[in-house]
Parts: C-alpha cells; structure tokens; sequence
C-alpha cells in the first residue's frame, strides 16, 4: 500500500525524532571489534568521513522538516529543494564511501573523498593568502593552515600508495549519485519511478541552488507550491539517509 503525502511527512519525522536527531546528536566513534574498527587502522579516515557526511544529510533534512512544520513560516518554492539537495548528496557520499564489500576500497574512497575535501579546503585558504587586508596574526594563521593541509595532503598520499586501486581521481557527484542509487535502490523489485526521481530531485535541487530558470519548466505551475514534487524530494532525500545511518551502524557492529 501506497502512502500518502501526509502519511510519508509523518513517517520522516518521527525517524528524525527518533533515530536520526539522536544519533548525530552522540558520539560515533569506531568500536573495537567492527569492521568500521578495522577499516580505520591505519589512519584510514573511513569513519570520519563517513559519518560526517551522514550528519550533513539528517541535518539538511530536519531544516526541511523543520521549515515545513513551522505554521508561521510560509513554504519556499526553491529553498528547500536546495537543502533536500544536500541532503541526498551527504547521504550518497556515505553510501558510496561504505557501501563496497571490500576493506580496501573502502580505504580508497574514503581517501578519495579526503583528497577532494582538501582540495575544497585549499581553495579557502588560497582566496585568503590572496587577500591583502589580512594582518601579521591572521597572516600567520593562513599559513599555518596552509602547513596543515599539505602535511594532512602527503598523508593520503602514502596512505593511497599501499592501497591496490591506483591513483586517487576527483568525485564526480553527479555519476556517484547515479552509481548509488542504481547500487543501493536496484536491488530487487525497484521501484523505477523513485530511483529516477531520486536522480531527479538531484538535478533540479542543483538548478534551484544555482539558479537556472529551466527549473520553471518542471513545475505544473512556477506561481505555486508543487507539493508532490516537495514531498517526493523528501521521501527520497530520506530514503538515501535512512539507508546510509543503517549501513554506518551496520558496519559499526561488533561481528
């Protein structure tokens, strides 16, 4: 039996609620004993990586979550799609990152996924070593970053050199997206519509966060709400999340 929109809000809340608000509100270190455990050793940065990304996507829904439920406030036409957008991404990227069969490429993709948020990082602190009202102090606190980042840069380099899976490459998001919803959701009696949705959801969350007015065009009605478009995002968005928490405490368990 199919659920109602009302009865889907209802069903997310009371997961935020109940499992997921609470679970980023503690502690997740690796337990002795988990794969998760072993995965790290080494200086692997699974766990973080993983977790973080997790915490970025039940964060992002709850403010849509949050955001509707305020009688107050009224609905935004692009806004939450945005954040529902981040939510899916954070989601995928745990996903993706903990979803492999395989120690190893685990290891690798979570040092994939920490070369390109040092890669982020770096472009930060370049914007700041190119400003010019930056006084000795601050000046100095740059550039200590700047040591930081590279020392944290040469440890994933060795790290990756032990590893069998070649160089470390750049994300791209839109193809770990497409990678994960066909892993995660293809299994089984998928459900064709969601897992193009989901894809969907994607690509016009971009266009609303980016601003492309192609995002007109898949609305029934650009001067009005599309809530079922609304609704469908977050049951997706909640979906990928739910699936990510279960799969990090899944591989948090002691075996």
């Amino acid at each position: 039996m199919s659920l109602t929109n009302d009865q889907r809000l209802d069903y997310i809340s009371e997961w935020l609620e109940g499992v997921g608000l609470p679970w980023v509100g503690k502690r997740q270190d690796a337990l002795e004993g988990s794969p998760l455990y072993a995965d790290d050793r080494g200086g692997y940065p699974v766990s973080i990586v993983s977790r973080f990304s997790i915490v970025t996507a039940v964060d992002h829904l709850a403010f849509v979550r949050d955001h509707w439920a305020d009688k107050n406030s009224p609905i935004r036409h692009y806004g939450p799609f945005s954040a529902l957008r981040g939510s899916l991404l954070g989601a995928c990227h745990a996903l993706w990152v903990l979803e492999p069969k395989s120690r190893s490429l685990r290891r690798h993709r979570a040092l994939q996924f920490g070369r390109q948020n040092l890669h982020e990082w770096g472009n930060l602190l370049q914007d700041y070593g190119e400003a010019g009202h930056l006084d000795q102090e601050q000046s100095a606190a740059v550039s200590k970053q700047v040591e930081d980042l590279e020392a944290e840069r040469e440890k994933i380099r060795a790290l990756a050199d032990v590893l069998p899976h070649g160089e470390l490459g750049r994300i791209n998001d839109t193809k770990l997206i497409k990678e994960v919803v066909e892993s995660i959701l293809g299994r089984g009696d998928a459900d064709p519509f969601l897992t193009m949705g989901i894809r969907t959801l994607w690509r016009t969350g971009s266009a609303a966060a980016h601003g492309y007015p192609w995002r007109l065009l898949w609305s029934s009605d650009p001067r009005r709400i599309d809530y079922d478009q609304l609704h469908m995002a977050m049951h997706g968005a909640a979906l990928l999340t739910t699936e990510a928490l279960d799969l990090f405490n899944q591989r948090n368990s002691k075996h």
